[in-house]
């Protein structure tokens, strides 16, 4: 059979293998109920608390309708807190049990990302990464 044109589509192999990996990472985690979307904020969290939605919207890349209804399910799954920022907006806190179970999908995160990367040398991964950059910075300036 021959190859088609869309397998050797650079946005084609990029939406694949992205797709691919978030299924992996997502069976990965089902342990803990959490989704790859949900490790991303509490990542962000990690790094910085008390932030507001919009901000945490930012930062992790999302459309705020689409945070509204992660923080929804992190708040009903007591991942979360929100606490009055000022009149118009709420600061986004972790728990104690985000806080606990996060040390845990940290390390199914890097082992997740030793396993993609198996076989790859220090020097291809710094490539890949730089690509990857690079493309989503032209995607940016595309818009």
């Amino acid at each position: 059979m021959e190859k088609s044109l869309l397998d050797s589509s650079v946005g084609y192999l990029l939406n694949r293998t992205a797709l691919n990996l978030n299924n992996l990472f997502a069976r990965r985690l089902k342990d803990y109920n959490i989704t790859p979307e949900q490790f991303v904020l509490i990542s962000r969290l990690v790094e910085e608390e008390g932030i507001t939605q919009k901000e945490l919207a930012l930062r992790s890349e999302k459309d705020p309708p689409g945070i509204t209804r992660m923080l929804d399910n992190m708040l009903a799954k007591g991942l979360i807190t929100k606490q009055p920022n000022d009149r118009r907006s709420l600061a986004i806190f972790l728990t104690e049990e985000a806080r606990t179970i996060y040390k845990d999908l940290l390390i199914i995160e890097h082992q997740t990302m030793k396993d993609i990367i198996n076989g790859m040398t220090e020097e291809q991964i710094h490539c890949l990464k730089t690509l990857l950059i690079q493309i989503k910075g032209n995607i940016g300036k595309s818009d």
